[in-house]
């Protein structure tokens, strides 16, 4: 259920309802009447008045809602026009051309709307009722809304919040209702400066009129006011009589108007309180209970999702006629439909495919960066190693070279050999910011640390001792010389030492002594080549000797052996 506040107003002050609203009827909250005079509403003073009803509403402890505002019957102009057959969407401008014939404003300066009316069977033309208020009394009733802080939804006269209301309360069992189907039924409610007489078929207004507050001097005066309403409205509608009325009023000390009512007129008359299901409420006296009838006849339309009838806030208004091609507007709209949700469908799938993709090629540069790390540390480590190899000297290239470079290992012999390496310093220097300045002391030297920078290519590294035997100096003085042109030696010397071996046989004893410097492994490319393999010659075999025959005592040499003719036959036949 939704939340709405119900107001009437007119000069005779505000009336206004809290209810929850929806399917399950109405639930009142609570109300208040205020009843002192108020000027009429203009632009000039909505606003003031709008702080007023703020609060009055505070006063009363009521929230803030949905406004539903009620005109009353003298602020407005009704008006029954008759106008031909056409149309539904032109149905509103064939209304308003008929309505603005007889209205005696400028049709600027007004606001219309209107109601079908009921139609009598086989009658052609058709009927409706025209409400007009002014303009400016529509705007005021927009500031007035926003000075009091509410949201106003429907600007509504109030004979057709009547008609609402008596829906709503034959619905409910209020009233009675008689025995005949679509009943035309009378409405009254008359308080202090005034009254309102409707008549009321179904959803149909058929009648309106004022009570005037002069007839309420006496009760005679009173009767006879009702009854010159009921007399105008047989007048205009003879064929659809009323049969009963409903008084609206709440439950006075000393009896209502409605049994004297029923006492003078030929037709029923039934007391209905609106604000019945409320029960006592502090701030609404009993005597002007039925004053919210209207007001709750605009929260009961909203209860039943009736319309109004008519709402100046948004009147009917002509509306568009259907083009003849709408049909192909509506195809060709559908189709887009198709093809947008097509695509729709199509690129959701493309950009679940692209994330996947994403998320497997993001996958892929993760490993790729692990593996790469992990590279380029192996490579950091590997040219650490080469740089700390490169730093050495590789001595076992060098004794590999020495080996290819001696001359003879007959006429001069290897005792020895032996590699040192070169620790060297450097004296520190002072810097162009240590320099003494005048007047200063000098710093002392500094001391010698060993050399820890990068060296230049051709930088002294070690010692290279070659300690030789030869009969003769010959075979030292070669290998010197072969050695003073190698890259990595420098500084080759060859010294003469002593005799060395046995009287008999005495050799001397020669020392090469030469600076080596650090060279890369790659820069040795000598190669000693492999010894010719030996050539083994087979021995021939001996020549095989034939034995002589042997020739004894016993056996007759070859000419002496004589063939035996007709030999003996041998066992088993054999010759």
């Amino acid at each position: 259920m939704s939340r709405f506040l119900a107001i009437e107003w007119d000069n005779s002050g505000f009336f206004a309802v809290a209810a929850n609203a929806g399917s399950g009827g109405i639930a009142i909250e609570s109300a208040f009447a205020h009843t002192d005079a108020l000027p009429p509403l203009t632009a000039d003073n909505a606003a003031i008045l709008g702080l007023k009803l703020k609060a009055l509403l505070q006063e009363a402890k009521i929230a803030p809602a949905t406004l539903l505002l009620g005109i009353g019957r003298d602020r407005i102009v009704l008006k029954d026009v008759k106008y031909p057959p056409g149309p539904v969407e032109q149905e509103p401008a064939l209304v308003r051309f008929q309505a603005q014939k007889e209205l005696t404003d400028a049709p600027d300066d007004m606001v219309m709307d209107y109601a079908p009316a009921a139609n009598p069977p086989g009658e052609a033309t058709r009927k409706a009722t025209v409400a007009f208020i002014r303009k400016d009394l529509a705007n005021a009733a927009k500031l007035m809304c926003e000075a009091a802080g509410l949201k106003l939804q429907a600007i509504v006269p109030r004979p057709y919040a009547a008609v609402a209301g008596l829906h709503y309360a034959l619905a409910k069992g209020a009233i009675p209702a008689p025995e005949e189907p679509n009943p035309v039924l009378a409405q009254l409610s008359v308080w202090n400066k005034g009254g309102e007489f409707c008549v009321v078929q179904g959803k149909y207004l058929l009648f309106s009129r004022t009570i005037s507050s002069m007839s309420l001097g006496s009760e005679a005066a009173f009767v006879g006011e009702v009854k010159r309403s009921l007399a105008s409205y047989a007048a205009q509608h003879p064929e659809a009589p009323i049969r009963a009325m409903v008084y609206c009023e709440g439950d006075v000390p000393g009896g209502g108007w409605a049994g004297r009512l029923q006492a003078a007129l030929p037709i029923p008359v039934t007391s209905y309180d609106p604000l019945a299901e409320a029960g006592p409420l502090e701030r609404v006296p009993a005597r002007l209970r039925g004053r919210f009838f209207g007001a709750v006849g605009m929260l009961s339309a909203k209860a039943e999702n009736l319309q109004y009838g008519m709402n100046f806030l948004a009147p009917r208004s002509p509306k568009a006629e259907p083009s003849k091609y709408r049909s192909k507007a509506l195809i060709g709209a559908l189709l887009l439909i198709l093809v947008l949700g097509v695509g729709f469908v199509f690129g959701r799938m493309m950009i679940d495919r692209t994330t996947r993709q994403i998320a497997e090629f993001t996958a892929m540069k993760t490993d790729l960066d692990e593996e790469l790390q992990t590279l380029e540390s192996n490579s950091k480590r590997l040219a650490a190693a080469d740089e700390f190899a490169n730093r050495e000297i590789p001595w076992i290239d060098l004794f590999y070279d020495l080996n290819d470079q001696f001359p003879n290992i007959d006429k001069m012999r290897l005792q020895e050999v032996d590699g040192s390496i070169a620790v060297q310093t450097i004296v520190n220097k002072p810097l162009a910011s240590q320099t003494p300045t005048p007047g200063s002391a000098p710093k002392p030297p500094g001391k010698g640390v060993p050399l820890k920078s990068a060296a230049p290519e051709n930088e002294k590294k070690g010692q290279l001792r070659i300690l030789l035997v030869a009969e003769e100096s010959a075979m030292p003085e070669k290998l010197k010389d072969v050695l003073n042109k190698e890259t990595g030696l420098g500084n080759v010397r060859l010294t003469t030492g002593g005799l060395v071996g046995s009287s008999s046989s005495k050799v001397q004893q020669f020392t090469i002594n030469a600076d080596v410097f650090r060279r890369k492994p790659n820069e040795f490319s000598r190669k000693i080549p492999p010894p010719p393999p030996k050539v083994v010659v087979p021995e021939k075999p001996p020549e095989a000797v034939e034995p002589e025959p042997f020739v004894g005592p016993l056996v007759p040499a070859e000419e002496e052996l004589v063939p035996i003719e007709n030999p003996m036959p041998m066992e088993g036949g054999a010759p």
